[in-house]
């Protein structure tokens, strides 16, 4: 059963207890074991010295380190381990694209190696998936392509976005928007082709030029005010516009050939598990919109109860957190051993 405009928002609302119940009429709280989706996160996360504060666990993740270093030809592992100055750096998307993913692939290792947690063969774990440049990551984890190969596809898909981004004046921009106004603002981002993210259904990212996204933002506020809020994000890509067709073809003949992987992955251009080519499918959704909300649906409504959400930062539990609270990070040391020991306590036997 598809569940429809705002329903989990509103119920998620109410209190824990209600949205339990709420929760279980969809099938999607057993009362036994719990049942996982993993999460990977897109360019929402960012800064300099993503890895600084698991350096005490560097023995566990330095061969990987060299792996990127040698496959990349250059010393791109110093800005993830070092702290200091590397928001310049970073603020090239075809940096940060290939410093998120190496740093949620060293978060696991850094698990599997410390914990003996193997998220991408544990029977728990139902799915995984992954927010726009998360879903490379993903494909990593679950062995669809190996981790020296996918840092250079997503180093090669930032570099041909930051082709495209130099000849206009382009802008990212979440809007922020109560939930019964939903459907409006979504059809008026569809037609206006600034659709990047559908987050949730209070918060949508708009991408294009920037004086096209203001005019949208102007045209849905009128005459009575919808849009609540906007906030320019950091990066300055067109990402998940049209305008980023051209490089699909490019980026697909640099593509290794896939294998197939270790569990489900859940795809940001259909909201639902690939079957065919998952690879093939991340490429096609460059230029097309992120269907998160139908990705954690589907997941909530196909037996997964948990999301665990896997790399730098909390971007992504903030948005799930709207779906279920059933919803943990794993971002730093400290959360990690937490979830260490709650995971191993709730899944002996699994």
């Amino acid at each position: 059963m598809a569940l429809r405009s705002g329903r989990i928002v509103q119920a998620m609302a109410q209190s824990w207890p209600e949205a339990q119940r709420f929760l279980r009429q969809y099938g999607t709280i057993s009362g036994g074991q719990p049942k996982y989706a993993v999460t990977c996160p897109g360019q929402g996360s960012s800064g300099g010295g993503l890895l600084a504060p698991f350096k005490k666990f560097q023995h566990h993740f330095q061969q990987l380190l060299e792996a990127v270093d040698e496959q990349l030809q250059e010393n791109f592992s110093k800005h993830l381990i070092d702290h200091g100055a590397h928001e310049e750096w970073m603020g090239r998307t075809s940096n940060s694209q290939p410093a998120i993913l190496t740093t949620t692939y060293v978060i696991h290792e850094i698990l599997r190696k410390e914990y003996g947690i193997d998220l991408s063969q544990h029977a728990a774990i139902k799915y995984m998936l992954g927010h726009s440049l998360g879903q490379y990551t993903a494909m990593a984890l679950t062995g669809v392509i190996d981790l020296a190969p996918a840092v250079s596809l997503v180093r090669k898909r930032g570099l041909l976005m930051e082709r495209i981004a130099e000849s206009r004046d382009y802008d990212l921009i979440a809007v922020l928007f109560r939930s019964s106004a939903y459907d409006e603002v979504l059809l008026a981002c569809q037609k206006a082709n600034v659709l990047a993210n559908i987050n949730s259904y209070d918060q949508l990212v708009l991408s294009g030029t920037r004086a096209h996204i203001d005019e949208t933002i102007r045209a849905i506020n009128s005459p009575k005010k919808k849009i609540l809020k906007k906030v320019s994000l950091a990066q300055k890509v067109p990402f998940h516009n049209e305008v980023l067709r051209p490089i699909e073809a490019e980026l697909g003949s640099f593509a290794p050939v896939p294998r197939e992987g270790s569990k489900p992955i859940i795809a940001n251009l259909t909201g639902s598990v690939e079957t065919r080519d998952i690879l093939s499918s991340s490429i096609q959704s460059i230029s097309r919109p992120v269907r998160w909300t139908e990705s954690v649906e589907y997941a909530l409504q196909h037996d997964a109860t948990s999301f665990i959400n896997l790399g730098p930062d909390t971007v992504l539990q903030n948005i799930n957190t709207k779906f279920t609270p059933n919803n943990v990070s794993i971002s730093d040391p400290y959360a990690m051993d937490q979830f260490a020991r709650s995971f191993s306590s709730s899944t002996d036997g699994a």
